[in-house]
Order: C-alpha cells, then sequence, then structure tokens
C-alpha cells in the first residue's frame, strides 16, 4: 500500500516537472520566434537606411557636380542694416524691413538691431520714449518714427501728386513723383502714367505723348530721352532724328 502512494507521488511529481520542462520550453520558442522577428526588422530597417543613405550620397554629389560645371555656388549675400539720422524715414522703414524679412529676424531682436543704428537727434528722442515705456515693440517704434520723422498727417500725396510738375530734369521730377505714388494707395496704372504725363514740362510732354507709351516705365525713359534735347543743343529736325534712333534702340 506505501509502495503505491510513492509510485503515485513520483508519478504526479514527474508529470509536474514534465509540465514545466513543456511550459519552459513553449516559452522558449516564443522568445526564439521573437528574437527571429527582431532580427527580420532591424535587416529591414538596415536596408531601408542602406536605401536613403546611398539615395543622400548621389543626391549630393549631383548637386556638387553640377555645382562645379556651372562655375556657379550660392553664397549668402551679407546686408548692412541702414543707419538712421531722421531723414528720409518712409525710404528708411522699407530697408529696415527687407533686412529684417531677408534675416528672418525675430521680433524681439528688432528692437536691438535698430536703436543701435539710430545717429544724431534720433538717440535722444529714443531715449525720452524709452523712459516712459512707450515703445515696446518693433511695431511700435515704426509707427513713431513715421509720426515723429515722416511726412505730416494733414498733408494730402494724392493732391500732392495730381498737382506735382517738372521744375527741373526729369530725373529729379521723376523722383518727388515715385516717392509721392509711393504714398498713395489705389491708383492703377493707367492712373500713374496720365498723372506723370500730365507734370511734364509742356515740349516733353507733347512728344512723349505722340509717342503713346503703354507703361509708366517706358514714358519715364522716353521723357529723360527727350529731356536731352536741351543739352546736347540740337535743331528740332536732328534731335527728332537722334531721339527718334534712341527711342528705337530702347525698343
Amino acid at each position: 500500500m506505501a509502495e503505491a502512494t510513492r509510485m503515485k507521488d513520483l508519478v504526479a511529481d514527474l508529470k509536474q516537472v514534465t509540465d514545466i520542462v513543456s511550459k519552459h520550453d513553449a516559452q522558449h520558442r516564443t522568445t526564439q520566434q521573437q528574437l527571429i522577428r527582431i532580427e527580420d526588422t532591424q535587416a529591414s530597417f538596415q536596408h531601408t537606411l542602406d536605401t536613403i543613405t546611398r539615395s543622400v550620397d548621389c543626391l549630393t554629389t549631383n548637386t556638387l557636380t553640377g555645382a562645379l560645371s556651372s562655375g556657379t555656388q550660392s553664397r549668402p549675400v551679407k546686408l548692412d542694416f541702414p543707419k538712421f539720422d531722421g531723414s528720409n524715414p518712409l525710404q528708411w522703414l522699407f530697408r529696415a524691413v527687407q533686412f529684417f524679412s531677408y534675416y528672418v529676424t525675430f521680433d524681439a531682436q528688432k528692437l536691438i538691431i535698430t536703436v543701435v543704428h539710430f545717429e544724431g537727434s534720433v538717440v535722444p528722442w529714443f531715449q525720452m520714449l524709452q523712459k516712459s515705456n512707450l515703445i515696446p515693440t518693433w511695431a511700435a517704434l515704426a509707427q513713431a518714427i513715421e509720426e515723429q520723422f515722416g511726412p505730416s498727417q494733414f498733408d494730402s500725396p494724392r493732391a500732392q501728386l495730381f498737382k506735382l510738375s517738372q521744375t527741373n530734369s526729369v530725373a529729379d521730377y521723376y523722383t518727388q513723383f515715385m516717392t509721392l505714388a509711393n504714398r498713395v494707395e489705389g491708383l492703377t496704372e493707367p492712373a500713374l502714367l496720365d498723372c506723370f504725363i500730365s507734370g511734364l514740362w509742356d515740349p516733353i510732354r507733347r512728344d512723349v505723348i505722340a509717342q503713346s507709351p503703354p507703361t509708366l516705365l517706358r514714358a519715364v525713359s522716353l521723357a529723360c530721352l527727350f529731356d536731352e534735347k536741351v543739352s546736347w543743343g540740337l535743331s528740332s529736325g536732328a534731335y527728332r532724328t537722334t531721339c527718334n534712333t534712341l527711342i528705337y534702340i530702347y525698343i
């Protein structure tokens, strides 16, 4: 009886050990399968990485080859920030905006960059505003500069543009014309063309109208050519022939 009980216990222990071994083998097989999948994934990832690396190397080589063959390489252009002494504020603001756009300048840096380029009476003017905390941002500073140093708000640039007329050279007249035109919104190209021509000196205006310029830039070029009539001292017929020749070359 005792012998049978021991045998039964041994069989139970053996079965328990067998079960443990079976579970261990199953876990081992599962672990091996997982390792195999990991190795496959790593191999696939490495293949993809190698492909990308070869593509980048090829692209870099082609780019360098193209640059060397063309003899040109793109180099950044160094721009100097414009100094401001209170004169020509609108033109200065335009140049400052272009500088910030080129260098993608953060708003927090714009104010500092601007202030260190002030000169003359602009420096104490800004110091007074700074003491009162009236200039917290670049936008506020730009508005203050336009109000302090720019044209009077009571002036009408549109009215001045329509009244403007040539009193000196065409080049001087065109400079005054564009300065006012840049401050006027809503004028079409034909309106600007008519306005420019109407302000020309009578003899030049007649000659420009006779050529029927389609654009403002063409009208300006013609006016500059005709403006040389006085300086050349040519007779009317000789002047007309020479000017038409120059116009033909311009076309």
